[in-house]
This record gives C-alpha cells, sequence and structure tokens, in this order.
C-alpha cells in the first residue's frame, strides 16, 4: 500500500476486509478507502459503517456490532476454511438499509 511503504505481503496481497466507521474520528474513513483503493488483491472488502464512531462496531451487543461479527465470520469461512457460500452470507449480512454497505472489488461505498 502506497500510504504504508515497506514489503509486507512479498507473495501476493491476501484478501482483506476493511472496516470503518464514517463517524470514526480516531481512524477517520479516508485513510482506510486509501488502503482499500491502493489494494490490489482481487479479494479485497469494505464494510461501511454509516454513523458509527471507532468503537461502536467493537464494544457491547448492537446492531452495527453484530453486523461486524457476522461479516468477519463470513470473511474467514470463505478465506480460511474455503466456504464458498460463505461470500453470499457477506453480502446479505453487511448490506444493511440504512446502517451498512459492503462493496468490493475497489469499488466505492456510495456513503
Amino acid at each position: 500500500w502506497p500510504s504504508i511503504p515497506g514489503r509486507y505481503f512479498p507473495g501476493g496481497a491476501p484478501p482483506m476486509l476493511f472496516v470503518q466507521g464514517s463517524a470514526d474520528t480516531v481512524n477517520l474513513p479516508w485513510t482506510s478507502l486509501q488502503m482499500y483503493r491502493a489494494d490490489q488483491a482481487p479479494a479485497r472488502y469494505y464494510l461501511d459503517l454509516f454513523g458509527a464512531t471507532h468503537t461502536i462496531p467493537y464494544w457491547g451487543t448492537n446492531q452495527v456490532e453484530q453486523i461486524v461479527a457476522r461479516v468477519t465470520l463470513a470473511f474467514f469461512n470463505r478465506y480460511v476454511l474455503a466456504e464458498t457460500g460463505a461470500l453470499g452470507m457477506m453480502t446479505r449480512d453487511g448490506n444493511v438499509r440504512g446502517v451498512a454497505a459492503l462493496v468490493s472489488g475497489g469499488r466505492l461505498p456510495s456513503s
């Protein structure tokens, strides 16, 4: 990634899931978008969490945290366990009207 110089994946970039709250003031959304766009792996995903701050996706039991957990587990099921049906689960669980959107392959989120 141009924004983080170095040779992190000399054999090619692994599948990557970027998770970003649009209201995060600690890790600003543009930084995750920059890495997502610079990633050249064919299997790269960006989970956009509308209005989520830095910690909401990971603390407690709320709708956003549940979305992140389901999408992350489906991502691991696909790319660690090679379960082909997991991509459909990622898409279903990552696209929740008014709450979250999952894009892939370099497409940009619409929010």
